[in-house]
């Protein structure tokens, strides 16, 4: 592993006020001596039982969404309080930042089901949003692993868990038929709130890509495209009907969390 030396370019609208307001003030009640990875275990470990927890219970409205809306919250904390701890208390080193980066992996899984679960996601709903929301962490540490450079843009962690949180608690009082809600003709809610954060998340893969094929040239793109076909090949499964739901969604989990660790190792 090396020593994840590189440069932060963070363009997200609401992070600066959130650490303002909602971390920088709690960091000196954190004692001194607790080791910043431990807050990076507690923050992964709450979200993962929050997660669990919903996909276990599987309800269509009540008590699991607000503990899972709350789990999620307090994990964003942790994962913004255990740099600032680290840096504040000259404890930083390079497995802290690799511990942080690959259990982020992990959480933006949790954050996707969180997701599909909130929305009542159909088959292809629940598929897309495995494969893009972690996809999306996957190509930003290939990017950084090639350029030296960790881009993150406007709307981010902090504007994702906000409207999580906000559907997550809808869903938990009203039930996930609110998002059935007719919009457009044809289009309900549930549409929207599944297809515009995809369409982002493309956008921004197609980004990272050109950016990655200007600097370091077009060859450098290739096991991210071959990523990138092996999605397509995974969301093709569910579309045709040759692959379950659960299987697709499995399929689309290993991808990325392997992916995602891979990228890590190589930075």
């Amino acid at each position: 592993m090396a020593d994840l030396v590189y440069k932060v370019e963070d363009r997200s609208i609401l992070l600066p006020f959130y650490r303002r307001f909602m971390v920088d003030p709690l960091l000196p009640f954190i004692p001194a001596k607790l080791s910043p990875n431990a807050i990076t275990h507690i923050g992964h470990l709450l979200n993962l039982i929050g997660t669990a927890t919903l996909l276990a219970l599987n309800p269509v409205s009540g008590w699991p969404y607000f503990t899972a809306a709350l789990a999620v919250n307090l994990y964003m904390w942790c994962d913004n309080a255990d740099g600032a701890h680290a840096r504040r208390t000259k404890q930083c080193s390079p497995f802290g930042e690799f511990l942080d980066h690959g259990l982020d992996q992990f959480n933006t899984v949790y954050i996707a089901y969180l997701t599909a679960m909130a929305l009542g996601a159909s088959a292809f709903g629940w598929v897309a949003i495995a494969l893009l929301i972690p996809g999306a962490a996957v190509v930003t540490y290939w990017e950084q692993s090639n350029t030296g450079v960790f881009r993150v843009g406007l709307l981010n962690q902090v504007e994702s868990v906000l409207v999580l949180s906000v559907a997550l608690v809808v869903t938990g009082l009203f039930g996930q038929r609110v998002w059935d809600t007719p919009v457009f003709r044809s289009i309900v809610l549930r549409d929207l709130m599944i297809v515009w954060p995809c369409a982002t998340i493309l956008f921004g893969m197609a980004r990272n890509l050109t950016r990655v094929a200007a600097q370091c040239g077009a060859k450098t793109t290739a096991p991210i495209l071959v990523y990138l076909g092996f999605s397509a090949a995974i969301f093709g499964g569910i579309v045709v009907g040759v692959l379950t739901t659960v299987l697709a969604v499995a399929l689309a989990t290993a991808l990325n969390s392997h992916l995602g660790m891979r990228m890590l190792r190589w930075m």
